[in-house]
């Protein structure tokens, strides 16, 4: 009875309760012993609530105080049930079959802890430091391999740390992933805990299993203020890599963190250039951080010649991944250490890359250093002036055309000069420029050297305009001709149709045209208007060469697995050609298909 009136001496809130559960457990009817379907008996369930008079009733009923019991009561902080169930189990035991993490009970879990792991998980100093004066072992590990001091550290309880410390708690046991109290204080970004440990003399180069250490970790995370409690260790080593090969310093580029870079690079310690093959500066350039990249290439050591394993540079890569920013300020701040002679894999030139993406800024910048690569050929060939053009960057065709030594007649790549490249690709302004620097329009401008005409698709509507200016500044016999002999509307829709008849043009004209063309451009103009290729066009022919016509439509069919007639004019086109490069122009009847 004694007992009894302890227990119904609890709060109101707990009366009812109480009353009928020591009506039901002194008349024999309840069994304290019972589980519920998680596995929790009534102690664990009392414990749980913080219900020390429904724990005090419980045992007096008969229930076990076991460890388990002990370990809920330390993961919830109630220090007075702790009392009462330590003085009945003592503190030294382990429970069995708990949650890992909620500690409810799980039957089959085989994850055994302590009331002092459950007491330091939780930050729990008052329960924590009942356990240490009552005689819990500090430094036992737990079913992961970790210490009380290690989850203390985990959870950033710094002063409850401080206590395990003091109380013998060992710093250096590492977990089953060999991370030890520092490293997980690190990941964790619990700056308190580092300084803490630190000054105990934790080991700030001790790596986990997967080779993570602190400084590696911290540089992750854009932990500042880890950074630095780090660096202060003169024993620090600030390169060794972590996962993946990267060092530390490659880790803080990667996230951007700008501060943290800024400490390692003000460290005399840090290698800027790890790892070789792609280095800081490389995945600062890739991920369009000009701010870091002016970081990195203000540090005297880094390296701006580094090739990764494509064989491209940090500016290379730059150029690449269209950031021009970057580029910019790998250009202004490497200065002479910017070699403008490396190529990447493609034998690009750091001109050319500027040029074909259109970056004048930084095109201006490396022609006033050095023009020695203004006419170097790269990728296929070509040369900056001609690979501008290709892309229409009118404002960098100016600017190299300005320096008065761009090749502005070159065959090479696709053997267009830059003027037939503007011309083709109906770029007017870009065509008149390259004229007025001297460009000959007078050139083979075919891609094939062995061909003396062109595909040429003026019958485009964005390309008219183009074709009406130089047909408006140039003396062509053929289509001037078809102008002031009424065949002018027929020309015009077969520019803009690609419909002109064959015949719309008398044979002889035809051919008189084609070969007294003033120069290449015009000759292709006048037979795309006057020769009529189209699908499903007639295909004019010699009668000697019957044979010869019906060959290369085999060629042609077996090429393209399927019916000439379906075929792009460009196919009829080449037919015609041969025809015409064999000195039997077409003139005679029809051949159908």
């Amino acid at each position: 009875m004694d007992a009894l009136k302890t227990a119904l001496a609890g709060s109101p809130a707990h009366l009812a309760t109480l009353e009928e559960l020591a009506r039901i457990t002194f008349d024999g009817t309840a069994n304290v012993h019972a589980t519920a379907d998680g596995g929790a008996t009534p102690l664990i369930q009392a414990c749980r609530a913080g219900d020390l008079a429904g724990v005090t009733l419980l045992v007096a009923a008969g229930a076990a105080p076991t460890h388990a019991a002990l370990i809920v009561a330390a993961a919830k902080g109630d220090l007075p049930t702790l009392q009462y169930l330590a003085e009945r189990t003592g503190v030294g035991g382990w429970g069995g079959d708990l949650h890992p993490y909620n500690l409810e009970p799980l039957s089959g879990t085989n994850k055994r802890t302590s009331a002092l792991h459950a007491a330091a998980a939780g930050g729990k100093r008052a329960v924590a430091a009942e356990l240490v004066r009552r005689g819990a072992p500090v430094n036992t590990r737990r079913w992961d391999g970790a210490t009380p001091l290690y989850l203390a550290a985990q959870g950033g309880f710094a002063g409850l740390l401080a206590d395990l410390i003091a109380a013998g708690g060992d710093h250096g046991i590492q977990n089953e992933n060999g991370a030890s109290p520092l490293a997980v204080a690190c990941q964790q970004r619990h700056a308190q805990v580092v300084r803490a440990l630190l000054g105990v003399g934790a080991d700030a180069n001790r790596p986990m299993a997967n080779g993570v250490t602190p400084i590696w970790s911290a540089c992750d995370n854009g932990d500042h203020e880890v950074v630095r409690l780090l660096l202060a260790v003169g024993t620090l080593d600030v390169n060794v890599p972590g996962i993946k090969q990267y060092p530390p310093l490659y880790m803080a580029c990667d996230g951007l963190h700008y501060d943290v870079i800024e400490l390692m690079l003000a460290d005399g310690r840090v290698d800027v250039n790890l790892p070789r093959r792609w280095t800081p500066l490389h995945e600062a350039a890739v991920s369009n951080a000009p701010d870091v990249v002016q970081l990195l290439v203000a540090h005297p050591a880094t390296d701006l010649t580094i090739h990764d394993r494509n064989g491209s540079t940090a500016l290379h890569i730059a150029f690449e991944e269209e950031h021009e920013d970057v580029a910019a300020a790998i250009i202004a701040g490497g200065g002479d250490r910017v070699d403008l002679s490396v190529v990447d894999s493609q034998a690009d030139t750091y001109l050319y890359l500027a040029c074909e993406h259109g970056f004048v800024g930084s095109a201006a910048t490396i022609l006033a250093r050095s023009t020695a690569q203004i006419n170097q050929t790269c990728w296929r060939d070509q040369t900056p002036l001609k690979i501008a053009v290709q892309w229409g960057h009118h404002e960098v065709v100016r600017l190299l055309l300005g320096t008065g030594l761009a090749d502005v007649n070159g065959r090479v790549g696709t053997n267009l000069t830059p003027f037939a490249t503007a011309f083709l690709g109906g770029m007017q302004d870009i065509a008149q420029d390259l004229l007025a620097a001297g460009a000959d329009p007078r050139l083979p401008c075919t891609a094939k050297p062995e061909e003396d005409e062109v595909t040429l698709p003026c019958q485009e509507a964005a390309h008219r305009s183009t074709v009406a200016w130089w047909a408006g500044a140039h003396e062509w016999s053929a289509l001037r001709h078809a102008a002031t002999t009424g065949q002018g509307g027929v020309i015009t829709r077969r520019l803009k149709l690609g419909t002109l008849a064959p015949d719309a043009l008398p044979a002889a004209e035809q051919i008189s045209a084609v070969r007294g063309a003033p120069d290449p451009i015009t000759a292709a103009i006048v037979r795309r208007a006057t020769l009529g290729w189209t699908p499903r066009t007639h295909m004019l022919h010699h009668p000697g060469f019957r044979d010869m016509v019906r060959t290369v439509v085999g060629v042609a069919e077996r090429r393209y697995r399927r019916n000439v007639v379906n075929l792009p004019g460009e196919i009829w086109y080449y037919v015609l050609s041969f025809a015409l490069r064999a000195n039997h122009p077409p003139t005679l009847p029809v051949l159908r298909n």
